[in-house]
């Protein structure tokens, strides 16, 4: 549903290479999974407890904009 594209989106704003999963700034962790249990939200990330869904890579930028202000 998507979720590739949504993975590619935040890999890129994370700076990630190929094979790295942390940011550089050690602020960010990316792990791709097969299901975190909320099918009927796909494609959906989850960061700390907070589930997001129905998401499209526009709306990748400003979710990881909200958590670079709280770290």
């Amino acid at each position: 549903k998507g979720s590739q594209d949504l993975f590619d989106e935040a890999k890129s704003i994370l700076k990630l290479g190929d094979g790295e999963v942390t940011s550089q700034d050690g602020q960010f962790s990316l792990e791709p999974v097969r299901c975190i249990g909320c099918c009927g939200l796909a494609p959906a990330m989850m960061i700390n407890e907070e589930v997001y869904g129905r998401l499209t890579p526009e709306q990748i930028p400003a979710i990881v904009e909200k958590y670079r202000k709280i770290g």
